[in-house]
């Protein structure tokens, strides 16, 4: 079975087996104020689809996983518990959640500054043992706070461990009333009781977030990557104290992606109570995954507003006077975590192996947010890379690194759409033969299915060439275009419901 259909396959059989279950679900849900199928249904998917294809690695691996690695965590967590501690003193607020440290670099950031008054949530990110741990630089936001002092609170609440106490009886007397139909559901089943502890964990967080929602005084919360365990938690807390919730898309809505595909569920979970979108073709796509029209509105792409032009030309002279001073093509490959590492880790191999036989090309290996630098780092060691033509960026602004580059490379990372209003070749490394996000079919993608094509193409640079029409449809089709910022739009709605 082509593994396009396998995966197709697998999400029935997953939603197939919480269907059967339902009520199960459901009188937990009912007692608890939270389904926590959907807090892990992400992970189950992955360590079954893995299992099943003897894939064991893990793409999300920050590098410290040691003894010294979870005293780093335990004191980063504690110093930050203490910092960037405001108090919200109005009642119209709006609240927006983010990771990370760089506000620039979100999709909330360009949220700031637009006149409203905005209240960051900070989820402080734990970085690898070649990044620094860092505090989200609050820069135009009336007020913050950072989500560790909200679960230190939390954690310290004996009420919440008791009710804790309670919902693990219950899992466990629960578990042992879901039954399955299939040797693959029988593997969710136990990956889910594996998961019982993470569950318990995630429980808290929400109960830690509803104390603080409670008293925080806030009309709306808005974050992006809301279906996400750590995101979900937060949102849903809020809306049971009566906050208005808004979410804005990440990344594409592909049927692989189970973030946003909800169509084999007989009873989808609960969604945000707006989801802004890039497009019309997001909202046709989410009304067939469970979706209801009146939870979606259409404001365009958020990233667009973040581009301060004049900044960036500047930054670009600067960084093509330092890694380009000879005018070498200059390639962009933007990696990205797979379901299958094996895959991931060949396509690696193949464009660097591929870009440093080339004398007159500079490659730039732009890591995904999700993706360490550590898991670059020993690649070239173990494989003794020379790098003098790869330069390893994951800091700098992403619209540099588009500026600067004459070709992009990645698979089916929604940076090609983003790429795309450049009109610049995209090559899309589809060893699957999948084209999830249309690249490929809407000809604005060039397709490479294996390192010999890969090597082809650029020793045929005719093939190259672009479709500047393929690009106008393929923007008009993906991207709406507002009158106003998006950032203006986005606040607009939030306020206008609040």
């Amino acid at each position: 079975m082509e593994k396009k259909y396998f995966n197709q396959h697998l999400l029935k059989e997953q939603a197939n087996f919480y269907n059967q279950n339902y009520d199960v679900f459901k009188s937990i849900e009912d007692n608890y104020k939270l389904d926590i199928w959907f807090l892990v249904h992400f992970r189950i998917y992955f360590s079954v689809r893995n299992q099943l294809q003897d894939s064991t690695n893990n793409p999300y691996s920050n590098g410290d996983t040691d003894l010294f690695g979870i005293v780093r965590f335990l004191f980063f967590f504690l110093r930050n518990a203490f910092k960037l501690r405001r108090k919200n003193n109005t009642r119209s607020s709006i609240c927006v959640v983010s990771s990370g440290h760089k506000v620039k670099d979100i999709h909330v950031g360009s949220l700031r500054g637009i006149g409203y008054n905005l209240f960051l949530l900070n989820i402080p990110k734990f970085s690898g043992k070649y990044n620094h741990s860092k505090i989200l630089d609050t820069h135009d936001f009336n007020y913050f706070n950072n989500s560790y002092w909200i679960l230190l609170r939390g954690i310290i609440n004996i009420r919440n461990w008791r009710i804790l106490f309670g919902l693990n009886n219950d899992l466990k007397r629960k578990f042992d009333q879901l039954v399955f139909e299939s040797s693959n559901e029988q593997k969710f089943l136990m990956h889910l009781k594996k998961l019982r502890i993470s569950i318990l964990f995630k429980y808290l967080e929400y109960l830690a977030y509803k104390l603080y929602f409670e008293k925080s005084g806030f009309r709306a919360v808005v974050m992006y990557d809301e279906n996400s365990p750590s995101k979900r938690v937060i949102w849903q807390a809020a809306s049971q104290v009566g906050i208005k919730t808004f979410a804005i898309q990440h990344g594409a809505t592909h049927s692989l992606n189970p973030a946003y595909n909800y169509a084999n569920y007989d009873c989808p979970p609960q969604f945000c109570d707006v989801t802004f979108l890039w497009g019309s073709f997001y909202e046709k796509q989410l009304l067939g995954y469970g979706y209801k029209y009146e939870k979606l509105n259409i404001q365009g792409p958020i990233p667009i507003d973040s581009i301060d032009n004049v900044g960036l030309e500047q930054k670009k002279i600067a960084w093509l006077r330092k890694y380009n001073p000879t005018n070498k093509e200059v390639i962009c490959y933007c990696s990205q975590p797979q379901k299958d590492e094996s895959l991931r880790l060949q396509q690696l191999k193949d464009v660097v192996e591929v870009m440093i036989g080339l004398p007159n090309y500079l490659l730039i290996i732009r890591p995904h947010p999700n993706e360490s630098l550590s898991y670059f780092y020993d690649y070239f060691k173990q494989h003794n890379i020379n790098t003098s033509s790869i330069i390893l960026e994951k800091e700098v602004e992403l619209e540099l690194h588009f500026l600067v580059s004459n070709i992009l490379i990645t698979s089916f990372s929604t940076v090609g759409i983003e790429f795309s209003k450049y009109y610049k070749p995209i090559v899309i490394l589809d060893y699957l033969k999948e084209d999830l996000l249309d690249y490929i079919s809407s000809g604005i993608g060039i397709a490479v299915t294996n390192k010999q094509e890969l090597q082809e193409l650029f020793n045929n640079k005719s093939r190259l060439a672009i479709n500047n029409q393929n690009f106008t449809k393929f923007l008009a089709k993906y991207y709406f275009q507002p009158k106003k910022t998006v950032s203006e739009g986005i606040l607009s709605v939030i306020k206008s419901s609040v």
